[in-house]
């Protein structure tokens, strides 16, 4: 009977330190896997932060490019209607002197 209490408290104390180490399993199962899964989300918004700061560069970028081009095409038309004004100008001078040299010829 003795004997027989004590095997039944070997196996009763077998039985729970079983039972203790599978929760401690699973347990650690589970906090790896949720320690995993943070690591992977941490991982995927940083590249996503990555990704979007490459996209906002990229949209900058092309924004100042297109300014830049509005500046010089601006520049341009102006330096193009400066142009155009003198030059007529220019032959109205000219126009206006020999219609003038024309009219003393003819006085």
């Amino acid at each position: 009977t003795t004997e027989e209490n004590e095997l039944e408290s070997v196996a009763k104390a077998a039985e729970e330190n079983e039972l203790e180490s599978a929760t401690m399993t699973t347990e650690e199962n589970e906090l790896e896997s949720v320690a995993k899964a943070a690591e992977e989300n941490e991982l995927e918004s940083a590249t996503m932060t990555t990704e979007e700061n490459e996209l906002k560069s990229v949209a900058k970028a092309a924004e100042e490019n297109k300014l830049e081009s509005a500046t010089i095409t601006t520049e341009e038309n102006e330096s193009e209607s400066i142009s155009k004004a003198t030059e007529e100008n220019e032959l109205e001078s000219v126009i206006i002197e020999t219609e003038e040299n024309e009219l003393k010829s003819i006085t």
